[in-house]
């Protein structure tokens, strides 16, 4: 009886024992680990960098007449050409069959008008006859319209000094007084008529003049014709000065090709056949910066610029006390910093890469906390998951608690935050989601 009953003691021990252990067991599966820091003093730094392009500050357009044949395309584009190189060449004899083409083209828009003023003198001598009477119609209407309005107006001030002046004792006093006020009133309505009929004489011979005074189809068609055989001529004088150069389309300042719109063998359009950088006015360079750096990045800020070579990625030379000219939000992407430097020509080239870093004076704070280590909710409020431990019967039990904070400022690896206690621990890393009062495991 006593050995059973220290059996039965020595599996409850053991079962206990099974039972701790598979719970240590569990917890080490279940409870988060994670990795702490302590809050520290730092120097935050900011050097915000971008890389970019080289590119031109004047870019000129080498138009030329439309529906010229090309010869041949002496360019290739990227290329760096010198003043009064050729970039292309126009065939000669086709530019001669153009410029007679349009002679014989203004030659027949001159004899048109000839012909079209020979008609016209005809014409001119019958309108100027028509606007003459259509004048002294005119003149008629406006004449015989303030006679009758000068009529109407005198016998209107007639029969109203005859009602004025009326004998207030004769017997008939009312009847004359009534047929005085009717005289009146038909006067008034005979000069308001006088002057409706001057207004409507006068508007339709007006309205006659200007229709005969109004230019002829025939001077119309003159006056375009001319136009036409001044704008061919002009075309002509401008073919005949590509003929005095033998057709060849010459850079008329040193640059560098950076588009081509023609063919050997094809005819130039209403585009620009070739457009050519003008490397005497200066380079450029634009690079793109985050928008969070923009307390860093202004008109007049001093920039380093590195080289950067294809080849390995190093950078090769730099250039110093280089200032930002533009910065302007990128219309694509609102969180872009779209910066505008220029470039010395000396040394540089366009199309080669260019790195630009800005130093910004780095700065002490008591207080920070690794970058990794810092949240924000959905309210855009800050804070960090602090480490607090706490003894229960089971030992040492390490649970965590949300600290709310204000940054102050960041850089991609601290953020100097107030709001917390210096001798804070930080989760800087966890292996499982982790919230308030969870309990947690530290691996150190």
């Amino acid at each position: 009886m006593r050995t059973k009953g220290i059996k039965i003691i020595g599996f409850f021990f053991l079962g206990i024992l099974l039972l701790t252990v598979l719970s240590r067991a569990l917890n080490g599966v279940l409870i988060p680990k994670i990795k702490v820091k302590k809050v520290s003093e730092q120097v935050i730094t900011h050097r915000p960098t971008s890389e970019g392009v080289i590119t031109y500050k004047k870019q000129l357009s080498m138009t030329i007449q439309p529906e010229l044949f090309v010869d041949s395309l002496d360019v290739t584009e990227g290329q760096q050409v010198e003043k009064d190189q050729v970039l292309y060449t126009l065939n000669v004899a086709m530019l001669n069959e153009k410029i007679e083409a349009i002679e014989r083209e203004i030659a027949k828009l001159v004899l048109q008008n000839e012909q079209a003023g020979s008609e016209s003198a005809a014409e001119q001598e019958k309108r100027t006859r028509s606007i003459n009477r259509a004048t002294e119609a005119y003149n008629e209407a406006v004449s015989s319209g303030d006679s009758a309005i000068a009529r109407a107006v005198e016998e209107l001030n007639t029969a109203q000094n005859n009602l004025s002046g009326i004998d207030k004792t004769k017997e008939n006093y009312e009847e004359e007084k009534k047929q005085l006020e009717a005289e009146l009133s038909d006067k008034q309505r005979s000069y308001e008529e006088a002057l409706e009929n001057k207004e409507k004489m006068v508007n339709e011979a007006r309205r006659l003049l200007e229709q005969e005074s109004d230019p002829t189809a025939t001077t119309t068609t003159i006056s375009q014709t001319q136009k036409d055989i001044e704008e061919k001529q002009q075309e002509v004088e401008k073919l005949k000065q590509l003929l005095q150069i033998d057709g060849k389309i010459k850079a008329t300042l040193p640059g560098i090709v950076t588009a081509i719109s023609i063919k050997a063998g094809g005819l130039t359009t209403t585009e620009a056949p070739l457009l050519l950088a003008d490397t005497t006015a200066g380079l450029r360079v634009v690079l793109q910066f985050q928008k969070e750096d923009q307390k860093y990045i202004t008109v007049g800020t001093e920039v380093v610029l590195s080289k950067i070579l294809e080849s390995d990625g190093q950078q090769q030379s730099s250039l110093e006390n280089q200032k930002i000219i533009s910065v302007t939000e990128d219309p694509e992407d609102s969180t872009i910093l779209n910066v505008m430097i220029n470039v010395p020509a000396d040394g540089f080239q366009i199309g080669e890469t260019l790195k630009a870093e800005i130093n910004v004076p780095a700065k002490k704070y008591e207080q920070c906390v690794p970058i990794e280590a810092l949240h924000i909710d959905e309210g855009n409020a800050y804070y960090v998951y602090c480490v607090n431990t706490k003894e229960t019967v089971l030992g040492t039990e390490k649970t965590i608690e949300r600290v709310d904070v204000e940054l102050i400022d960041k850089n991609n690896q601290y953020a100097a935050v107030k709001g917390i206690d210096s001798d804070k621990q930080v989760v800087t890393e966890t292996d499982k989601e982790i919230a308030e009062r969870t309990t947690v495991r530290i691996n150190e």
